[in-house]
């Protein structure tokens, strides 16, 4: 089903976290011949594994064919295994299916015929194999007795009609010793089961993939695999009965009896039709258990699309799935919760609709001054991530898509451009969907790296993203860098292993050139120590393995008995040291020089905790807490694992197609990462200090925190390794000082938790400084887990007394800059960035309040307080109470001089009329010293709760606006009791209000960059600020899609021009 399109702008709370375990693969497995494959059960695989073993002993064999294509229509098969020792005379062939043109098809047999003195087999099939056509055969060829000879041999297999060999088809295969299993399958009174829908499945713990699958005999219910020496699960089912799974180990010619009683259970009946009611027979049905996500049991529906399963009752709950088969054209559906009572029926009716035909999407690119765009990159992919693809525009700037209708985000990449990125692109079946997009004029960030020594730093990592694009550079050997980008807000951040320095913001016009200078700091990880505080596991052999480069502290726990190498690598299966899904961990880890404040990725039940070292300068002891998770992934080498590098979710091209199974799985691991908002300019520090963000997910964005929601982008295989469909789980800890911004008292009914935009259910666990929140279950492919207030919380915000203080303006004071946002949740360590004391004096006659500074180092802050009763900077409802302004160089004798003005800037245009308001008060930030020795600047607003409670607006959504080249958004913090931060990247004319929840905040100019449809297809620009070459203001407009909506409510207009002059000494 077509996901709707995502409201999201993807701002990052953080510089990007680094992992490296990017640069380990995974074994290549034996290929066969291209005519043939003989191969194991082992999907994939195409060794053919079986045992060595003592006289009586058997084997199965899956048998897969290859025919290229075959020349005639074929009758029999002939399985010949000649060479190998194989005893073929009490052996059968069954399950053949064969595949046409990706058309699968089973064929019954006749009858099985040993031949050639037992080493080959004769099948005579019910129905003929089609010629003329590429046909892929698979079959079993169970009870191969005495395979005796571990080695290397070649099994052909032949397609016959009327005696004569048609085609022929070969691999080299492999048998390898091992033991067997043996058991008796009863039910709960000791009858043997003997009907043939007993299925015993012989499973690896570690990956899933299933090595063999059998029957059992139908004189005495017994059941014989023999496998490689190993630990495996031993799964049964059988209709009427529950699934009944345990766990056996073989040794080299050993033999391991295992019954297993089958338990009645309940039963889960339904039908499955498509979108329109027709019932779809041939449908896969699967029943996983919730939470471990273990297959209990699988069916396919009749030609009337009915369906049962029998289940287990003591299973608390079930996750039902009903997946079409991957040549259909239609979509999955699933139902989670489903409970079942023993010898009750439970119905479960399931819609799998149609998947929409095709779409055009045509793109145009322009220039700056209308030019076309030629080769500049269209890549587009659908919201829910089963198509894209890429293409490029040819001389007239166009390039046209066809596509599976469905909503899409395009990205257009040219050279000496930066990115354009548009949401919200709806392709409709037989429609075309255009889309003109025009390119603003570059501008260029630079600056230099010196290292820890104060030498020039080289080959340091530089990335500058805006949030949703990304420009990786690289230092040259002077430590120097520049990136071209597009007009915008950047932060820049620098990596380097054991080594960090806090990002910078930088804000660009076009053509303008920005610069950010970083200084080095060692960093080091002291020590490491992991335990086991709880349930099985061996203790000893139990490691840690560390990796620290700029904010990001990597961790995982290993089997030190087993794992190769001292550095972080791919997660390790932690099965070998006996640990179970109850096994907790403790870990302790002594920093220097970091300052940890969020948690993310895999580890369950996270909980961590910080203090200073006593002994160790500037150092840090961290406490982790917690369990494992099970990891699934695709194609690791092309995909990845871990967050994403250097990449933002809409440039990531996710496998497409419902069947993107996974193939390789780790089992019982622990790998997580600490980051350090230190590295993040700005005070989202303060609320999100000490949140964890945990999931068993393959890749995953950091947590993002916008438009009063908590977001993270996250996805694995939509597939397990057994081909089960892969859910999971995402776990967020939200801090008690976010739960406060929000308003939220009781999270279980005051939050809103969805994935891919589809609400789901959660459960909360209150701990001592927050909410653990958690759900489970998630249908994985892509998408984003947000955790944001519902309602009842942004009602509940609307109360309480009017916290604004009094207004008006004194003398003003420069105290420690942003001291309140300083203080970190748990034990973490706080910084008070440097600051400036001086004395101030106010004008009586003009009120204006003159504070003066002999020496500003660089970096340090001026802080300008007003509190007082003169009310000379008040407005309706709101005033400024403090403006900070950090000085990027040193500076002699600054005076900051702040006074009312009764009249608007002249230069400063009408608001829109969704935002008119009358302009109250003006306030003039009158400073001694260029615009180039002010590195930041902030403005601190106080607003009444009654005038924000007579405007609906939650503490959340207030915000700052500021003119510059039209109205734009400034980042707004609540600080509390009235108080609100926005950051800016100079002084002019600034406006209070508030978006309309579910809205993003876009200003979009139609003559620049404007997006068409025919018929009813919509399409909407993404980025905040657009250039416009035609209209000197900037059009503020609502839109149900993505993109910035109207200002609900304007509370205040006030102005704050930047006078720069030169003082004489």
């Amino acid at each position: 089903m077509a996901e709707q399109t995502r409201k999201l702008r993807a701002i990052w709370l953080s510089a990007l976290l680094v992992f490296s375990l990017l640069a380990f693969g995974v074994g290549t497995v034996p290929g066969g011949a291209v005519s043939g494959n003989a191969a194991s059960n082992a999907a994939g695989n195409a060794d053919l594994t079986t045992a060595q073993s003592a006289a009586g002993e058997y084997a199965d064999y899956s048998v897969r064919a290859e025919f290229d294509p075959l020349s005639k229509r074929a009758q029999t098969l002939r399985v010949n295994f000649t060479g190998t020792g194989a005893d073929l005379q009490n052996a059968r062939v069954s399950g053949v299916t064969v595949t046409v043109g990706g058309t699968r098809q089973d064929v019954g047999v006749s009858s099985t015929t040993a031949v050639k003195s037992g080493e080959a087999l004769d099948v005579t099939l019910a129905s003929d194999i089609p010629d003329g056509s590429p046909v892929t055969v698979t079959f079993d060829v169970r009870s191969v007795q005495n395979p005796a000879l571990a080695d290397d041999h070649n099994v052909t297999i032949d397609a016959r009609t009327n005696g004569q060999n048609v085609q022929r088809a070969n691999d080299e295969v492999t048998i390898v010793e091992g033991g067997d299993i043996t058991g008796t399958v009863t039910n709960e009174s000791g009858s043997t089961l003997t009907d043939n829908s007993v299925d015993v499945r012989i499973v690896q713990p570690n990956t899933g993939t299933v090595v063999t699958s059998y029957g059992v005999n139908p004189n005495n219910g017994v059941y014989r695999a023999t496998v490689p020496a190993g630990t495996y699960y031993v799964n049964v089912t059988a209709d009427g009965y529950a699934r009944q799974s345990s766990t056996v180990s073989v040794t080299t010619g050993g033999s391991v009896t295992n019954d297993v009683t089958m338990e009645h259970g309940g039963w889960v009946n339904g039908t499955v039709t498509n979108g329109t009611g027709i019932p779809l027979d041939g449908v896969q049905i699967q029943a996983l258990r919730a939470g471990s996500n273990d297959l209990a049991a699988t069916t396919t529906t009749a030609s009337d699309g009915s369906y049962s399963l029998a289940l287990d009752p003591a299973t608390s709950s079930y996750v039902i799935l009903a997946s079409p088969g991957t040549g259909d054209d239609y979509d999955i559906d699933f139902r989670e919760g489903v409970t079942v009572t023993d010898g009750a029926t439970t119905t479960v009716n399931m819609t799998t609709p149609r998947i929409p035909g095709d779409g055009t999407v045509s793109v145009t690119v322009t220039g700056p001054n209308g030019q076309a765009i030629n080769g500049a990159t269209v890549s587009y992919r659908s919201s829910d991530y089963r198509f894209g693809g890429r293409t490029t525009t040819d001389g007239t700037g166009k390039a046209t898509v066809t596509t599976s209708a469905e909503t899409y985000l395009l990205r257009i990449d040219a050279s000496g451009y930066g990115p354009k990125v548009l949401r919200g692109v709806t392709v409709n079946e037989s429609e075309t969907t255009d889309v003109t997009v025009s390119l603003s004029s570059p501008a260029t960030i630079e600056g230099s790296v010196t290292d820890v020594d104060g030498t020039d730093a080289s080959g340091v990592q530089v990335l500058v993203s805006d949030g949703e694009n990304f420009y990786p550079a690289a230092t040259d050997k002077s430590g120097d860098y520049s990136v071209t980008v597009s007009p915008g807000n950047y932060t820049v951040s620098v990596f380097a292993r054991d080594k960090s320095a806090s990002s910078k913001s930088v804000t660009l016009r076009s053509g303008e050139t920005g610069r950010a200078d970083f200084t080095l700091e060692k960093a080091s990880v002291k020590a490491s120590n992991a335990t086991i505080t709880s349930g099985p596991g061996d203790r000893s052999n139990l490691g840690v393995r560390t990796d620290l480069q700029s904010g990001l502290l990597q961790l995982q726990l290993v089997d030190e008995s087993s794992y190769k190498g001292s550095g972080v690598g791919k997660p390790d299966n932690l099965t070998s040291l006996g640990v179970t899904e109850s096994t907790e961990f403790r870990i302790d880890l002594t920093v220097k020089n970091f300052d940890p404040n969020s948690l993310i990725w895999g580890l369950r039940n996270a909980s961590w905790e910080t203090s200073p070292n006593a002994s160790v300068k500037d150092g840090t002891d961290i406490t982790i807490t917690g369990s494992t998770v099970d990891l699934q992934a695709v194609a690791i080498d092309k995909h990845g694992v871990g967050p994403l590098l250097f990449q933002s979710p809409s440039q990531v091209s996710w496998p497409t197609g419902r069947d993107a199974a996974a193939d390789v799985g780790f089992t019982r691991t622990v790998y997580f990462g600490l980051f350090d908002l230190s590295t993040v300019p700005g005070p989202v520090q303060n609320n999100l200090n000490g949140i964890s963000t945990t999931t068993n997910a393959q890749r995953f964005a950091p947590p993002t925190y916008d438009n009063g929601s908590l977001q993270v982008w996250m996805a694995a295989p939509s597939k397990n390794t057994s081909g089960g469909k892969h859910t999971g789980f995402y776990q967020a800890t939200i801090p008690d000082a976010q739960l406060n911004e929000w308003g939220v008292d009781d999270p279980e009914t005051e939050l809103d938790v969805s994935f891919k935009n589809e609400p789901r259910k959660f459960t909360v666990t209150e701990i001592d400084d927050g909410a653990r929140i958690r759900i489970e279950n998630i249908s994985y492919s892509a998408g984003y887990a947000e955790i944001s207030p519902n309602e009842t919380a942004i009602s509940s915000t609307s109360g309480g007394s009017d916290n604004g203080g009094s207004s008006g303006t004194t003398a003003p004071t420069v105290s420690d800059t942003e001291s309140e946002e300083t203080t970190n949740t748990t034990a973490n360590t706080t910084t008070t960035p440097s600051a400036v004391e001086v004395s101030a004096v106010q004008n009586a006659s003009t009120g204006i309040a003159t504070a003066t500074v002999a020496t500003v180092q660089a970096n340090e802050t001026v802080s300008v307080q007003f509190d007082g009763a003169d009310d000379t900077t008040a407005t309706d409802g709101a005033r400024i109470s403090r403006v900070n302004v950090t000085a990027a160089h040193n500076v002699e004798n600054l005076d900051v001089s702040v006074g009312p003005s009764s009249e608007s800037p002249s230069d400063v245009p009408a608001l829109s009329t969704e935002r008119t308001a009358a302009a109250v008060e003006y306030v003039t930030i009158d400073t001694s010293t260029t615009d180039g020795n002010v590195s930041e600047a902030a403005i601190h607003v106080m607003l009444t709760e009654s005038e924000r409670e007579s405007l609906g607006v939650s503490r959340a959504n207030v915000t700052v606006y500021r003119y510059h080249d039209g109205w734009q958004a400034l980042n707004t913090t609540s600080l509390g009791d009235g108080e609100y931060r926005a950051e800016s990247p100079g002084f002019s004319t600034f406006a209070v209000g508030g978006p309309q929840r579910s809205v993003e905040r876009t200003e979009t100019v139609t003559t620049t960059e404007t997006v068409t449809t025919t018929e009813t297809a919509t399409a909407t620009a993404e980025r905040a600020t657009v250039e416009s070459t035609s209209s000197p203001t900037p059009t503020v407009t609502g839109s149900s899609g993505p993109g910035f909506g109207v200002v609900v409510a304007l509370l205040a207009v006030f102005g704050v021009a930047l006078l720069a002059r030169t003082r004489r000494a």
